[in-house]
């Protein structure tokens, strides 16, 4: 039984979302990028990118090889320059030092081409950004 103290406990919680801008954008952003239960199923399944070291993904996008998002995975970025917030799958990333035409770029487009991201400058903690998103198997070279 769900009882009705339940309800009002629920349904407070989500008028306090609603109210609070900040909480109701998380929330929004986590909604948006939420996959379906086969499709969250379907990417725990996925086997696991090759192992590959930092000094060789850079090699890999130095030498202009292509970047592949996960068709499964949702990304989604709310805000812009310093106050970005990007979700993946249903939840908020961190994105402290990253820049923001970076994450952008990543929402943007399925296939990641070497020449606009080189065009980024990426920073090195851009760089490992890809790089640990690459090693989650949300994107692989092509």
């Amino acid at each position: 039984e769900i009882t009705s103290k339940s309800i009002e406990q629920a349904r407070l919680l989500l008028k306090q979302t609603i109210d609070d801008p900040e909480l109701f954008q998380k929330w929004f952003g986590q909604f948006a990028t939420s996959l379906d239960q086969q499709s969250e199923e379907h990417l725990c399944e996925q086997e696991e990118n090759d192992e590959v070291s930092f000094q060789e993904f850079e090699q890999l996008l130095a030498s202009g090889e292509s970047i592949e998002r996960n068709a499964l995975c949702r990304f989604a970025y709310i805000g812009e320059d310093d106050s970005i917030q990007f979700f993946v799958n249903g939840q908020e990333k961190a994105v402290v030092g990253v820049g923001s035409g970076l994450v952008q770029y990543l929402c943007s487009c399925r296939l990641l081409k070497a020449e606009p991201l080189l065009d980024l400058n990426l920073s090195k903690t851009d760089k490992l950004f890809i790089y640990d998103l690459c090693q989650r198997n949300l994107f692989h070279f092509s």
